[in-house]
């Protein structure tokens, strides 16, 4: 009895969907767009599967279930239903119970900002000395991508012919500059008095700002040696003082003034994603996104979780860049970059683009969404906040975005005057100089 009604409720399943598909088809033949609502198209990069024009027997159930699921009534409407439950059962996980099983089960030790990948010898402190990091933890690859290095060499300095790149185990890139001196401590604090005078600019900003019925966002950057520094070389400790962290919570204790640096985020999220390019010294498409993200939160704006997301991840073609060229490096032996598409997200959105320079080093541009917030955004950045605007294009009904090398330009003038929202982006190491550029030009626009 229990067999027959399996087989019949197996029948039912069958049927009964094609029935309906086949209904909805007849009634709505008028009107196409309906079924297109209903059958609409997944972004898969892949070919339907198809039936051979011979019958061969060993393999013939097998074509024709690929057939059949690629063409099964409401697939699209029930891989999307799947993908969302699982969402909403996975990110729970992920937020909470995944690292309290990986705390009492994996020996992957905590992460915490001040002590990461720190190691003593002889009373001296060293960042990537004796290294306690499991890559299959705190980096999103398979076991396959992921290059061997014994964690417990205390690595030498390597430098390109240039001597402008640091090149660090496993092929991984960074650049060589001021920002190892904030690295190992050597710039970690500005003075008492060049702190207070920051902060001063800042609150005159934020002043200025408010007075106009505008809000301000400093977003400070993450440098990348500071989220991957397992790949380093070794650098013996000046000063464990981290200057945006320091300023980030010295700014915090006393203003409302919105300051964002995420290193922890960061730090947090590289265990189930890459975050920056492995021959670039910038973030890739989803360190772009975590930045964007948190500013949309700052501005009161609805955001939405990585895990909530449709992302591709992939490998480049080739391996690319800046710091490749910029360290006169061969790549003949690298293999490419891992990188992210963002599938399905607003896509439904309807944007146009008007750009006023599009010199590479230096770009300007204007662009509107339909569906965007209805509160206007200018974005004035360095070369990190590229990536951001490509987002934040489908976030605004109005967008401006400008590299800070045209703040002298009259377009900028009117850009500031016309935003409710100013977002100033910029990577730890140019601080000081770029947003105290960008403050002065905006205060002396709307003064």
């Amino acid at each position: 009895m229990k067999r027959n009604i399996y087989i019949s409720i197996f029948i039912i399943l069958l049927i009964v969907p094609t029935i309906s598909w086949g209904i909805l088809n007849v009634l709505n033949i008028s009107d196409p767009k309906i079924m297109e609502t209903i059958d609409f198209d997944l972004n898969e990069k892949r070919l339907k599967a198809t039936l051979s024009e011979t019958i061969n027997l060993d393999n013939v159930n097998v074509e024709y279930e690929n057939y059949y699921n690629d063409r099964i009534p409401f697939r699209s409407v029930l891989i999307t239903t799947k993908k969302n439950i699982d969402s909403s059962i996975e990110a729970p996980y992920k937020n909470s119970l995944e690292k309290t099983l990986l705390k009492i089960f994996s020996k992957r030790k905590e992460i915490e900002a001040s002590t990461l990948y720190s190691g003593e010898r002889d009373g001296r402190a060293y960042r990537c000395f004796d290294q306690a990091v499991d890559l299959f933890f705190n980096h999103a690859l398979a076991k396959d991508d992921i290059d061997p290095y014994d964690p417990s060499i205390d690595y030498p300095l390597k430098l390109s012919d240039n001597s402008r790149v640091v090149i660090g185990q496993s092929d991984w890139l960074y650049l060589y500059g001021s920002n190892i001196d904030y690295y190992t401590g050597k710039k970690s604090l500005a003075s008492a008095s060049e702190i207070k005078d920051r902060e001063k600019l800042y609150l005159k900003l934020n002043d200025v700002l408010k007075k106009h019925g505008k809000k301000l966002v400093i977003y400070i950057c993450p440098e990348k040696e500071e989220i991957y520094p397992e790949y380093m070389a070794t650098y013996e400790f000046k000063d464990k003082t981290e200057l945006p962290i320091y300023i980030r919570d010295y700014i915090k204790a006393s203003t409302d003034i919105n300051y964002i640096y995420q290193k922890e985020d960061f730090l947090r999220e590289k265990q189930n994603y890459i975050l920056y390019k492995k021959y670039d010294s910038h973030w890739n498409t989803v360190g772009a996104y975590l930045a964007l993200n948190s500013i949309k939160e700052a501005l009161g704006l609805e955001a939405k979780s990585l895990y909530d997301l449709d992302l591709e991840k992939y490998r480049e073609e080739i391996a690319l860049g800046d710091l490749i060229p910029f360290g006169n490096i061969s790549s003949v032996n690298f293999a490419p970059n891992i990188e992210y598409k963002i599938l399905n997200y607003k896509d439904d959105c309807i944007v146009t683009e008007d750009v006023v320079v599009d010199a590479f080093d230096k770009p300007a541009k204007h662009t509107t969404c339909d569906k965007g917030a209805p509160e206007s955004a200018l974005l004035i950045g360095d070369s990190y906040s590229v990536a951001v605007a490509d987002h934040a294009k489908k976030e605004f009904k109005d967008f401006y975005y400008t590299s800070f090398s045209n703040l002298d330009k009259d377009f900028v003038a009117d850009w500031i005057k016309a935003s409710d929202d100013i977002i100033i982006l910029v990577v730890e190491r140019n601080e000081n100089v770029v947003v105290k550029y960008a403050a002065d030009t905006i205060m002396r626009v709307l003064n």
